[in-house]
């Protein structure tokens, strides 16, 4: 199909293809990030923070470390586990 018989709506091709981010993007990524990286030091150490500890982490880290039985590492990569 070339471009004349796109339909209205449709998106061209080129605007919708999509890179796959590599380990190294997610790594650079999630540790540039203050409140992802403060719960990927947390999760790398083992330990869940007790409250005390929680209390000198941000909101958002705190929100992150509340679903604690969810989040892995793979690779160096924070990620939420979940079955549906």
């Amino acid at each position: 199909m070339d471009d004349d018989d796109d339909e209205p709506g449709d998106l061209p091709v080129d605007a919708i293809e999509t890179h796959a981010l590599k380990s190294h993007d997610w790594i650079k990524g999630q540790d540039a990030d203050p409140t992802i990286s403060t719960v990927k030091t947390c999760v790398s150490l083992g330990t869940r923070p007790n409250q005390v500890q929680m209390q000198k982490y941000s909101v958002e880290a705190r929100k992150y470390l509340r679903n604690w039985k969810h989040l892995a590492l793979k690779e160096t990569v924070l990620f939420h586990r979940t079955s549906i």
